[in-house]
């Protein structure tokens, strides 16, 4: 008997299971848990599963395990012969192991905003915020560390589960009103993730397209060729404080705001005052029209795209969270893409 996933399409829990059965190229098949609006998981039926009342559960013969981090280790023990996912050095070992409850505790704290504001669940979503916002801050605060040491990964020189462990939730922070933008250590290590071989994507987080920043900004924002380095080549940090800024400079975007953005002005419960125009070289499908208007509504963002012949324009306008929004734009955008002009004000 094969393995079987008691899985909800939208948890990130779930979804790291996934990425790990699919990046050691392991045959599941998966029995969908109506997690919402259904509560299958709190039913006598699932109770006897996991006695928890949580997901996912996975069985292996007559084995049954409950905790994605748990099931993270039995997989990458049991099918990763190579132990590139979780190694059998104790130093690494231990590394991985204290990443994982991270994950497993306050990180968690991102899942549960997210919860409040897709499923509506009651709960404080302020001090939910809070606390992943702090718990970003010290994974974003490891990972210049590693940089500065030339890594990538949160333990030795490959991905291990616990980079597995902790992307889900920190990669779909935006659906609980939590942004990146002051974690641009964070956001290199997702893109880093996201080009993986094997990656795939679930709602809210796309797959990865590269594209090449433009020949101008306008505005106050320096310029930049095609042919310059990135701006991630300069290392320059965002200003974790977002206020009186003029050059905003992220790890790979630059950003012109042409009037002040007082307190909480790249996030939820920011100004409106932001409009935002992009303009996108390549060949685009529907499909992009339909992310950005689905990404728009989430954000309680107004919105315009026009596609033609090999250009896309967006225009928004809105809570200054369609910075993220945008974002996710040009991460769809095609391989060739070129944005040679965008402007903000």
């Amino acid at each position: 008997m094969g393995l079987t996933l008691h899985n909800y399409t939208l948890s990130g829990s779930c979804y790291k299971v996934r990425l790990l059965l699919e990046f050691l190229q392991i045959d599941y098949h998966t029995i969908s848990v109506d997690f919402f609006p259904g509560k299958e998981h709190k039913t006598p039926e699932f109770l006897e599963l996991n006695p928890l009342g949580q997901i996912p559960v996975l069985e292996d013969g007559e084995l049954q395990l409950r905790d994605a981090q748990a099931i993270l280790c039995y997989l990458a023990r049991k099918y990763d012969t190579s132990a590139q996912y979780l190694p059998d050095d104790p130093a690494a070992f231990g590394q991985i192991m204290m990443w994982l409850a991270f994950a497993g505790n306050e990180l968690m704290a991102a899942s549960a905003a997210r919860l409040h504001d897709v499923l509506g669940y009651a709960l404080n979503v302020e001090n939910a915020r809070a606390q992943a916002q702090s718990a970003f801050a010290i994974l974003d605060d490891h990972l210049a560390e590693r940089e500065i040491l030339g890594k990538i990964w949160l333990v030795g020189e490959a991905p291990t589960i616990a980079d597995i462990a902790c992307f889900p939730y920190i990669a779909l922070s935006g659906d609980g009103g939590i942004g990146h933008e002051p974690y641009p250590y964070l956001r290199n290590w997702m893109r880093a993730f996201r080009k993986l071989p094997r990656f795939h994507a679930m709602s809210g987080i796309p797959e990865f397209a590269g594209c090449l920043w433009g020949t101008h900004h306008t505005g106050l924002a320096p310029r930049f060729g095609v042919s310059d380095p990135p701006i991630s080549a300069f290392k320059k940090p965002f200003l974790r404080s977002a206020q009186a800024a003029a050059g905003l400079i992220t790890a790979d975007r630059t950003y012109t705001v042409h009037r002040p953005v007082q307190s909480g002005g790249f996030g939820r419960g920011g100004n409106d005052f932001m409009r935002v125009k992009m303009t996108f070289h390549g060949q685009f499908s529907h499909s992009f029209i339909a992310f950005i208007e689905g990404k728009a509504a989430q954000l309680s963002i107004s919105v315009t795209v026009t596609l033609n012949a090999a250009q896309a324009t967006v225009e928004a306008q809105g809570c200054s969270a369609l910075i993220g929004a945008l974002e996710m734009a040009a991460c769809i955008a095609p391989d060739d893409c070129r944005v040679d002009s965008w402007e903000l004000d």
